[in-house]
């Protein structure tokens, strides 16, 4: 099926490629720490480590506390998160592990 466009159609904006190998942290987590998110981040996942033996939790835009923030249980991510934002990481009890995969253009 033939489209056509208008003749004062304004462009279509597009969207380079994404890539993801630009940008991997692992690391432990006790206390609160930021994870600094790269200049050209626009999502990320986060995850924690299996062999964790607490609960962590995250915050964009907040500091995460031991009971402020999005909990991400022992083998579990977040999922993509379209957000290219720092992010707040603390351990609900101990020191545990976690990654993070930068996503960025």
């Amino acid at each position: 099926m033939a489209v056509v466009l208008a003749s004062d159609q304004t462009a279509i904006p597009t969207t380079a490629p994404v890539s993801t190998g630009s940008s991997h942290t692992t690391g432990t987590v006790s206390t609160v720490i930021t994870l600094t998110a790269p200049a050209n981040a626009t999502g990320f996942m986060l995850e924690a480590d299996a062999a964790n033996t607490a609960t962590m939790r995250w915050a964009i835009g907040a500091t995460a506390t031991t009971s402020l923030g999005m909990q991400l249980q022992a083998g579990r991510d977040t999922g993509y998160i379209p957000a290219g934002s720092n992010i707040t990481l603390v351990s609900e009890s101990g020191t545990q592990g976690y990654q993070v995969q930068w996503i960025a253009r």
